[in-house]
């Protein structure tokens, strides 16, 4: 970019705009702040500049990128990944609220456990809201919910997985259509009428 050809277009436009005032040109050199980070938007190049302004008829050029594609990199698989995990801990939450509501609502007033071979009060792990043995930690569940549980729980664990490899093929579309993009400046100038 030729910033001595961007300087003389905007001495001549403030120029033809001041004529009645003498027409002057610009009332100060355009600052281009090239040591400062490249912006990623021209949004955020606009914060920057007001940020960074002096006042008093400072004229400022701060650099940003300029993405040829607009708006985020998306896929409907990701997406579809994301729906999956979130029906996967649903699901897993269902059944889990579904056993522990039906292990509190049995008709015995004991549960043994199989585990250390104690015989424990319904009443009190349901005060304790614990469906686990207390006293040596073992899992009161039956085992065909227990099973239950961990396949609930193994459907989101592959669910997480392929929504992380979605989520790495988006990023890697991302950044080639970053490397698409263009630097620009985004020149600010100020004059009196």
């Amino acid at each position: 970019m030729d910033r001595r050809k961007v300087s003389d277009i905007l001495d001549t436009y403030v120029s033809q705009h001041t004529i009645k005032e003498g027409g002057g040109g610009l009332p100060s050199n355009i600052r281009w702040l090239e040591r400062e980070p490249i912006c990623n938007s021209e949004s955020e190049a606009e914060g920057k500049i007001k940020a960074l302004d002096r006042g008093w008829y400072d004229c400022l050029a701060v650099r940003y990128y300029h993405s040829k594609n607009n708006g985020p990199v998306s896929s409907a698989t990701l997406t579809n990944a994301c729906e999956a995990v979130n029906k996967a801990q649903k699901d897993y939450n269902t059944l889990k609220d579904t056993a522990r509501a039906e292990f509190f609502n049995r008709k015995s007033e004991f549960v043994g456990c199989k585990n250390c071979g104690s015989k424990l009060s319904l009443i009190e792990l349901k005060r304790l809201e614990k469906t686990n043995c207390p006293l040596c930690g073992g899992n009161l569940l039956s085992p065909t919910i227990t099973d239950r549980l961990m396949k609930a729980h193994d459907k989101i664990v592959k669910a997480q997985k392929k929504q992380a490899v979605e989520r790495a093929k988006a990023e890697a579309k991302r950044i080639k259509a970053d490397k698409n993009r263009e630097v620009r400046w985004l020149v600010k100038f100020e004059y009196h009428t």
